[in-house]
């Protein structure tokens, strides 16, 4: 991750470390958040 020029973390636990580490952060499940991403964007 030390090379990424963004990284992106969706995690259920707001308080987990890659959280802080993240430039974006998105609390909640992956199963949940991911389809919910995908049709915002078609």
């Amino acid at each position: 991750m030390s090379g990424s020029d963004v990284i992106v973390a969706i995690n259920k636990d707001p308080n987990a470390p890659i959280m802080k580490a993240a430039h974006y952060a998105v609390e909640g499940d992956l199963y949940d958040v991911i389809p919910a991403m995908l049709e915002a964007l078609k």
